[in-house]
This record gives structure tokens, C-alpha cells and sequence, in this order.
């Protein structure tokens, strides 16, 4: 029988840079280590570090929303990098320049389209769930993840702080340590970056 496959947003910013042959490229985390999702209906989920150690990521693809059709990028073509450190699993995809590679990179420009997802298949016995007396809910977390299947730019994530930053910042992601920002502070640093760049 064939696991399903699930869908969970990243709480990690992210940015869009040209390459060295004005390529457009986009980095960050598809996901990030020990940070809780939404709401998911009866409980909440975060992914313990130890998740990716035996992960399949010989076929991911970078889709638009998790629509199969609008492919971005794929591992098997060289056209998506994926690497996991401390943080979590970490890509550069190089956007493939159709339509709808265009149309997503425009979304991103007018911060139409700001955040992430991923979709996964969980191994068996792979999750563990406990309850938060803090919150009132259960609490789901992710130990072995058997394969990742996608990554995906979307509209509406699981997680709150999955953000990308604007095609025009070059800002050093490791430097700000985005991924430890609140919400409103990830908020109050975006509004600052966005007033530099009109200022240049």
C-alpha cells in the first residue's frame, strides 16, 4: 500500500538572486527544523532534526502550489540543489524560464506570492504525537521522513513565518538569522529592507 503524501509550509525566509548568467535563482529552506506549524485541524506539528537522516531525495521537484504541471525545477535535471544542515533542508532552484517561471517570479517581485511548502511521504512509525498542555492540543512531531517529493512556492503554507525575500535583495539570510525571527519581527525588518532598496 502507498503512503500518502503530505503537504507542510516552511517557516524559513527565502531569496531570489541572479546567477553568473542572469539566471534567476531561489534559496532558502523547504523546511526548518523544531518550528511548530499552524493549526492543522487537531493538532500542530514540528520536525525533530533527526528527520531527514534516511530521506530519499533522488527525484524532487520545485513545483508552483504543488500543481505537477507547473514544474520549476527538478534535482534530476541539476536544476535543484538540496542540502540539509542544522537548520533544515536547504535548495536553490533555478527557475526554468516558461510562462508560468516568469508569472511566479513577477508574484514574487509584487509579494503576490511570499512563502513555501513541501511535500513529503513519512516512513512508517515515523511521527510521534503528545499533548501540549501549554496550547490545548496535541502535538504531532516528525522523526523519520522517508522521502521528500516536492517543494513548493504557495499561497497559503501550514506554516506562519514561511517567507521569501524580494528578487531585489542580495541581504546575507545567515547574517539576520531570519529563521529565529517572530513573525513581527521578520515584519519590521521587511518594511526596513523594503525602505532601503526604494532609497538606492
Amino acid at each position: 500500500m502507498q503512503k500518502e503524501i503530505e503537504f507542510r509550509g516552511s517557516p524559513s525566509p527565502m531569496k531570489v538572486k541572479s546567477n553568473q548568467k542572469n539566471q534567476n535563482v531561489i534559496e532558502g529552506y523547504a523546511l526548518v527544523f523544531n518550528k511548530p506549524s499552524r493549526n492543522l485541524g487537531d493538532f500542530y506539528e514540528v520536525i525533530d532534526p533527526n528527520a531527514l537522516k534516511e530521506t530519499d531525495f533522488s527525484d524532487v521537484r520545485a513545483l508552483v502550489n504543488h500543481n505537477q504541471n507547473l514544474v520549476v525545477s527538478r534535482s534530476t535535471s541539476g536544476t535543484l540543489q538540496l542540502s540539509v544542515d542544522d537548520v533544515g533542508l536547504k535548495f536553490r532552484a533555478l527557475v526554468a524560464n516558461t510562462t508560468y517561471g516568469r508569472d511566479l517570479l513577477e508574484n514574487i517581485r509584487n509579494g503576490n506570492i511570499d512563502e513555501c511548502s513541501f511535500g513529503f511521504v513519512l516512513s512508517k512509525d515515523g511521527d510521534a504525537y503528545s499533548y501540549d498542555e501549554s496550547r490545548q492540543m496535541r502535538r504531532r512531531q516528525l522523526n523519520n521522513i522517508a522521502s521528500i517529493v516536492d517543494i513548493s512556492f504557495v499561497t497559503y503554507p501550514a506554516y506562519p513565518d514561511a517567507k521569501l525575500i524580494k528578487p531585489e535583495s542580495e541581504v546575507n539570510l545567515n547574517d539576520k538569522n531570519l529563521s529565529d525571527m517572530t513573525s513581527e519581527e521578520y515584519d519590521r525588518y521587511k518594511r526596513k529592507l523594503k525602505l532601503e532598496l526604494e532609497l538606492m
